[in-house]
């Protein structure tokens, strides 16, 4: 049986263009509707208004605890700060107690900043399912319901539910929990196309999302797999969604937004210059710190740290997404925990950068540019009618410098040009180097040794970060 997941589609392949209309429920209208998904620890103010800025066409805020707002919890109110950049936004809350999530959405709807109201019931995180809220709801696909029923009837704003496509295989599918969503009531659905025992391991069941969307005549918005800028025109085609969701992806590139426009388009995905990467970590930071210093004031516990201090703290996932791919990102990221200051996180940040502008800003190698690159400097060329003959590369410089040949290297610890290509591809350090079999492990030691080896051999300046993924 095949699975019927995320299709394959090359980077390469130029994308027809596309059309995506503006999605529309109720009074609520999202011009551009590729979307900025709610991520507990990511998605506040300052995020929000670095991704608005680069084209998301809408804004979740962090999913936000019924009962906390319900207990006028200083610390939950914090998560409901928006800007003007914001809009549209939607008021994301999450709860077990139809009381609870009642008497939170209209809480929401009197604070007059929210578009519309949206309610979790797919967060696959433990604290929310524990506590039977989240994705737990999917167990129990008719308490959905009543939550639904019971806040559209409480408030004036549309309603829509965040959810998936079930908690795991062996609860109700996905189809009868779409049709509950819409038969209580609930203006739009956006659907995470995994099971949330799953969490965001595996591929996305775009199938799932195709069958949802022909069941239901309320919008739909697709979430999971959509990486790169390529995915959305392709998640729109092969499931006929009105809207596609980005979380993790734009994690450190809020420019996938206007990559999508441009992919839907057909035209190609603009890459941010070293500059431009500079500029968005700098703004993201100072409106991290804005905004914590906004939240600080009328606290009734002081906090542990002053604003500066948290906002840099709060930033350090973000910008270890910000660096992904750079030379020197490693060397940061360790000394990242005694960086408290603006000034010293973009001096250090500067530091990066200059060392990638001395490298002419090359990129890390992709694993489709590593192949013949590996190829050439271990096994030379192929001659015709033959096999690839091994040959041995001796540079002048290797004795000298102690650097040994790098078919020696690979004969020493067994490898072959696949567990190369492959390493390139699966990234860290002391990963298995091919998903699905017992591969090769390559320590930091054997990938230094490799990008010398390739440097002498090709003249060419290589370093683990440009072969392997760090991520």
């Amino acid at each position: 049986m095949e699975c019927a997941g995320k299709p394959a589609h090359s980077k390469m392949e130029p994308q027809s263009k596309m059309l995506l209309k503006p999605l529309q429920f109720r009074n609520v209208t999202i011009d551009f509707p590729v979307v900025l998904a709610p991520m507990a620890g990511y998605t506040d103010a300052a995020f929000r208004s670095v991704c608005k800025e680069h084209g998301a066409g809408a804004c979740w805020t962090e999913v936000t605890s019924a009962e906390g707002i319900r207990r006028d919890s200083q610390k939950t109110f914090q998560f409901l700060k928006v800007s003007e950049l914001d809009h549209p936004i939607a008021g994301h809350i999450f709860g077990k107690s139809v009381e609870a999530m009642v008497e939170a959405a209209q809480y929401i709807e009197k604070l007059g900043c929210f578009d519309w109201i949206d309610l979790n019931c797919g967060c696959p995180v433990r604290k929310a399912v524990r506590r039977g809220a989240g994705a737990a709801l999917m167990k129990e696909p008719e308490q959905i319901g009543e939550i639904v029923r019971a806040v559209k009837a409480a408030v004036a704003l549309p309603v829509s539910v965040k959810t998936r496509i079930g908690f795991s295989p062996a609860f109700p599918d996905h189809l009868a929990i779409a049709k509950i969503v819409e038969d209580a009531g609930a203006d739009m659905i956006s659907v995470h196309a995994r099971y949330a025992c799953d969490f965001h391991k595996g591929d996305a069941d775009w199938e799932k999302l195709r069958e949802i969307k022909q069941t239901l005549n309320i919008p739909v918005i697709g979430n999971g797999g959509l990486d790169t800028p390529e995915d959305a025109p392709a998640m729109l085609k092969a499931t006929g969604v009105d809207g596609v969701m980005i979380g993790r992806g734009a994690v450190g590139n809020p420019w996938i937004f206007e990559q999508c426009r441009a992919a839907l388009a057909g035209e190609p995905a603009a890459v941010p210059t070293l500059a431009e990467r500079r500029e968005v970590i700098e703004t993201h930071l100072l409106h991290l710190v804005e905004m914590t210093a906004s939240t600080a004031v009328g606290r009734r516990r002081k906090a542990q740290y002053d604003p500066e201090q948290g906002a840099c703290m709060h930033f350090r996932p973000h910008l270890a997404q910000y660096l992904k791919g750079l030379r020197g990102r490693r060397e940061l990221l360790q000394q990242l925990n005694e960086m408290k200051t603006v000034e010293t996180i973009m001096a250090a940040v500067d530091k990066v950068l200059e060392k990638n502008m001395e490298c002419g800003g090359l990129p890390p190698l992709s694993c489709a540019e590593l192949a013949p690159r590996v190829a050439e400097a271990s096994l030379g060329k192929q001659s015709a009618g033959k096999s690839a003959q091994s040959k041995t590369i001796k540079p002048p410089q290797s004795i000298e410098y102690g650097i040994q040949p790098l078919e020696k290297i690979m004969e020493e610890h067994g490898l072959k040009n696949h567990d190369l290509v492959a390493a390139s591809k699966e990234g860290l350090t002391h990963k298995q180097v091919q998903k699905g079999r017992k591969g090769r492990r390559l320590t930091r030691n054997i990938q230094d040794k490799i990008a010398k080896a390739l440097s002498l051999s090709t003249g060419e300046t290589y370093t683990p970060s440009r072969l392997f993924d760090y991520n």
